[in-house]
């Protein structure tokens, strides 16, 4: 196994594992690095949803000084068809709901998230903040098969949002489909001191 580096903004190369047996450079893409460090978060959850019935996460992210979210659109697969996901952005939460906990993807040497960051699911709003419109989503979907939010094709990295510092984002599930609808999310992001 060659030596696996990663370059830094600056320019710096540091060494992140393997060894010099082969005396060969390892490339790897930015979100194989950011594994590596143990910085990638991912989190599930299934919601049960009757005909016209929403469901509401909410994602409070860090202070400025603990690095922004680099946030990666939802996986959504439905049981049915007809969902349309929302994203809306300096909502106030009424009730906070239940913490769902993003899990590092490096188990190996797991990164502590910071304080500040909440994931929560059933939270209710006072407000709901600005929509964004362009992160928002419907999908027509076929019956029984299933769809995914973002195109197969459409690479992670091409599909970031980085979302504001100490902010509460708040995201919408509805189903509009005729009949009940088990949907599937799949939350990813990491943590980065560049905004």
């Amino acid at each position: 196994m060659g030596v696996l580096i990663q370059v830094e903004n600056s320019g710096k190369s540091v060494a992140l594992s393997g060894n010099t047996k082969l005396n060969s450079l390892v490339a790897i893409t930015h979100d194989h690095a950011t594994n590596h460090l143990g910085g990638l978060f991912a989190a599930y959850y299934e919601a049960t949803l009757t005909t016209g019935a929403t469901f509401l996460f909410s994602f409070k992210t860090p202070l400025a000084k603990d690095g922004y979210v680099h946030y990666r659109r939802a996986f959504i697969n439905p049981s049915k068809d007809l969902v349309r996901t929302e994203i809306w952005e300096g909502a106030t939460i009424n009730v906070a709901g239940t913490t769902v906990l993003p899990s590092c993807t490096n188990r190996a040497h797991p990164t502590i998230l910071p304080a500040e960051l909440e994931l929560r699911r059933g939270t209710t709003f006072s407000a709901n903040g600005t929509k964004l419109e362009a992160f928002s989503n419907f999908l027509p979907g076929s019956e029984g098969r299933g769809q995914t939010r973002i195109p197969q094709s459409a690479s992670a990295a091409e599909d970031e949002i980085i979302l504001a510092a100490d902010t509460v984002y708040r995201f919408v599930l509805t189903n509009g489909s005729t009949a009940t609808n088990i949907i599937a999310i799949s939350f990813k992001f990491y943590i980065g001191k560049e905004d």
